[in-house]
Formats: structure tokens, C-alpha cells, sequence
């Protein structure tokens, strides 16, 4: 019997015998070691695409009116628990003041990963990172004093978390209580309403969105001379951080908040819309001019006065303008952003193509490549390629499978190893799950034509 042990010698013992069973032995300690790499890089994998399921399906709590059943199948199947009587939604932006926008930073990344942490596997909280508004927080409450202890707790945690890591900033913003999951929308909303003041508040802030009128004040004041208006008085600062870092879903929402904290008095004069107008087109027109863009790439009004009387025409009009303007602002901005993220997509997907064959290529591996947090290289990944990082890789790895299986003799575990798939078993399921059959039937299907290829060997 040999309970416990690999293998087992018996004297005398010569030599050629002793290294062909140590051999035996280091084979199947490699292949164990494999196998177990092999299961927690498919864990990893699966972990990845359970959060990206979550987070599309709290987008759409926050955005549209679903069927409660939907809800609750929808939640069960992703194993989040939703069922409260009240809940609230925390939006939280992390950011690094000091470094250029999106810059890469160890301790951003090491702050995103704690705060993660601090969170997960809490029965009252549940945490959604890598999303285009940055982070957010679903807080679930049997009661509304409860809520407010499990809010305060929530912005304590995070503060903790951030305080941890120097040089990161952040910008917290709460929304509003909710009865139902239907209510999520306008919790959402308001917590977004809370979140755009970003752009007119100095970091390290803690906005809640039923306190927002106590902010009024950083605007132009209510009760000054209407006739003695300059418009230098209007603080560009507040329009000039928005259009470097706003994005253009919350430009509605950042002109309907800066207008309120000017006040209506001064919104009903027509001179003062007409100041404000061309604030605003002068304020676009100099961030434009930064990123080699000339006066004719925005409409000037200013000149004409048949223009400027439609657009300040009515308070509803000047509105309008103003929020068409801003659009093109951050449509200027996203289009030499896109070129520059366009540069960093092609260099981490050259990096992918290089790489693949290694098992533990990981997405904060190439968000350093590239100089960029990982959240963030995550967000514009996925934007720009209407796939995860994770996704790409597979579909990398997948295409050089085929290529193998229609063009070589080589057995399958073989071209899975070459691809990045230590552990045969996993390769086989992610090729059955990708290509929707088993590589042995790919390979028949191929050989008999069955399988058009436009790719020759």
C-alpha cells in the first residue's frame, strides 16, 4: 500500500531507478501546481465577469424603470441581496489633484483597492468600482434611522480608507433616501446632482444632495446691481474645471445647478444673460485654443447681434445655448482625448497580442505599460473596445487556438498551454464556452469545410 505517499522504493536502489521516480515525482508536483494556478486564474476570471454583470444591472436600477420581477430575478441570479426598506446611493469620485488627469498613481490604485475591500461581503453595503462616474455605494436600511447610522458609517470608512493613502484625493456626494428599487433612479439622480458640484468645490468634499442649497454661496450673489455686472465677477474657474473634467452626461445637471446658485433675479435680466453668454463662449473658446483648436471651430455669436438676441432671447433659450455649448466643449475635449486613448488602446492591445501566452497577464500588468490607474485603464478599455480587458484576452487567445487547431497536428492541451491555458480542462471550457463547441469538433468542423475560414494557414 502506499496511502499518503507518491511513490515508493524499495532496496537496493540504483541510480537510473531513484531519478526516474524523483522525475515521476516532480512531474506530478508541477502538473498539481499548474492545475491549482490554472483554477484560481479561472476563478479570477469568473470574479471579473460576475462584477461586470453587477455593475451593468445597478446602471440600470439607477437609470431605468424595471419590472419588479425582473428585479428579483435578475438579483438572485447574480446573487445580490436587495431586499430593505430604504436605501440610498453614495457616488464617490477618487482622484489625484496634483498628477495630470488619469495619470497613473500606486497609491490611487491602492486607496480604489482598499476602499473595495472595506466594503466587500457587507450585508448592508453593496460596492460598485471601475463605472464611468467613478464608484458608487448601494446602502440597505430596515429603517431610516438606520440608513443615516449605515451612511455616516459608509463616509467614515471611505474618509479612513483614502487617509490611508496620501496624495489621493476625493469628492463623496449622497443622494436621497429611497422607499423601493424603483426609487433608485432619483436617489441616483440626485447623488449625480451632489457629485457635479465637483467642478465648483475645492477636494476633499462631503456633499449630500438635500443640502445642496448651502452652496449657493460659491456662485454670483443674488442681490447685486444688475446694471453693474461684469462679467469677471462670475467665478470661470467653476465653467473651466468643468470642461476639463465633466463629462457630457452631467453637463444638464451642471447648468441647471449653476444657474440656481446664481439666482433667478439675475437670470430674468437681459443684460445679464447676455453677459453670461458670453462668459461662457469666451470661457470654451480659451479651453479650445489649448488643444489647437481655433476660433472657428466654435461659433461666435458675440458679433452678431441677431444671434445673440435669439440666444438670450428667453431664459429657456439661454438655457439651451449654453448647455449646446458646453456639449461642444466636451466634445472638443473627448475627441483629442480619444486620439491619446487611442495611442494607449493600441499599445496595451499590442502588449495582449505579445503577451497572452502568459497566464498571469493581468490588467493592472498593462495599465502600468501604459501609465494609467488601473480603474481607469479599466473604464476607457471597455469604453473604446466595447469589451473588458478580460474579454479581449480571451478573444486573443481564442483566434491563436483556431489558428492552431485548423493549421497544426498539435493536441488540444498542447495548443491550450501555447495560449496561455496551463490546465487543459479550462482551456477546453472556455473554448466550448467562447466558440460554442468543443476544440475536437472545431478542428473536425475545419478539416471537413464545415467551418468557413477566411484566415489561410
Amino acid at each position: 500500500m502506499n496511502i499518503g505517499v507518491t511513490d515508493y522504493l524499495l532496496k537496493p536502489v540504483d541510480a537510473v531507478t531513484l531519478m526516474e521516480t524523483l522525475d515521476k515525482v516532480g512531474e506530478i508536483i508541477y502538473r498539481e501546481r499548474a492545475e491549482e494556478e490554472s483554477i484560481n486564474q479561472y476563478k479570477l476570471e469568473m470574479e471579473e465577469n460576475a462584477a461586470n454583470s453587477k455593475r451593468h444591472f445597478f446602471m440600470e436600477l439607477c437609470t431605468k424603470v424595471l419590472d419588479e420581477e425582473y428585479i428579483a430575478h435578475k438579483s438572485s441570479r447574480l446573487n445580490m441581496e436587495l431586499k430593505a426598506n430604504f436605501y440610498n446611493i453614495i457616488l464617490l469620485k477618487l482622484f489625484c489633484a496634483e498628477l495630470e488627469f488619469a495619470a497613473y498613481s500606486e497609491e490611487l490604485f491602492n486607496a480604489e483597492k482598499e476602499l473595495f475591500l472595506r466594503f466587500a461581503n457587507h450585508p448592508r453595503y453593496q460596492y460598485f468600482d471601475h463605472l464611468i462616474i467613478g464608484s458608487a455605494l448601494l446602502i440597505k436600511g430596515n429603517s431610516i434611522d438606520e440608513l443615516e447610522t449605515l451612511q455616516e458609517e459608509a463616509v467614515e470608512r471611505i474618509l479612513n480608507g483614502v487617509e490611508n493613502n496620501r496624495g489621493v484625493n476625493y469628492f463623496i456626494a449622497v443622494g436621497v433616501p429611497a422607499a423601493s428599487t424603483s426609487e433608485l433612479i432619483k436617489s441616483f439622480n440626485e447623488a449625480n446632482r451632489a457629485l457635479a458640484y465637483r467642478h465648483m468645490l475645492k477636494p476633499d468634499q462631503v456633499v449630500q444632495a438635500d443640502h445642496l442649497a448651502s452652496y449657493q454661496h460659491i456662485f454670483q450673489s443674488n442681490d447685486l446691481i444688475l446694471s453693474e455686472i461684469d462679467v469677471k465677477q462670475l467665478d470661470e474657474r467653476i465653467v473651466g474645471n468643468f470642461i476639463a473634467s465633466g463629462d457630457k452626461g452631467e453637463v444638464s445637471v451642471f447648468i441647471d445647478e449653476y444657474l440656481k446658485g446664481i439666482g433667478e433675479s439675475a437670470l430674468n435680466s437681459y443684460m445679464f444673460r447676455q453677459y453670461l453668454v458670453i462668459d461662457f463662449y469666451f470661457a470654451v473658446l480659451r479651453f479650445a485654443k489649448k488643444f489647437g483648436y481655433n476660433q472657428e471651430n466654435i461659433e461666435d455669436i458675440s458679433q452678431d447681434q441677431g444671434k445673440m438676441n435669439a440666444v438670450i432671447g428667453s431664459v429657456p433659450e439661454t438655457i439651451d445655448y449654453l448647455k449646446g455649448l458646453l456639449v461642444q466643449a466636451v466634445e472638443l475635449r473627448d475627441s483629442v482625448s480619444t486620439k491619446k486613448y487611442r495611442k494607449l488602446i493600441e499599445v496595451a492591445k499590442a502588449y495582449i497580442r505579445e503577451n497572452y501566452a502568459k497566464e498571469d497577464i493581468s490588467l493592472k500588468e498593462a495599465a502600468c505599460i501604459v501609465n494609467v490607474s488601473p480603474s481607469h485603464f479599466s473604464t476607457i478599455f471597455s469604453k473604446e473596445e466595447g469589451k473588458t480587458f478580460s474579454e479581449y484576452l480571451t478573444q486573443v487567445r481564442m483566434t491563436k487556438a483556431k489558428e492552431l487547431l485548423r493549421c497544426t497536428n498539435r493536441r488540444a492541451s498542447e495548443i491550450g498551454y501555447e495560449v496561455g491555458y496551463k490546465d487543459p480542462h479550462y482551456f477546453s471550457f472556455m473554448f466550448k464556452k467562447t466558440q460554442n463547441r468543443t476544440p475536437k469538433d472545431y478542428r473536425t468542423a475545419a478539416l471537413t469545410g464545415e467551418e468557413k475560414q477566411q484566415e489561410e494557414c
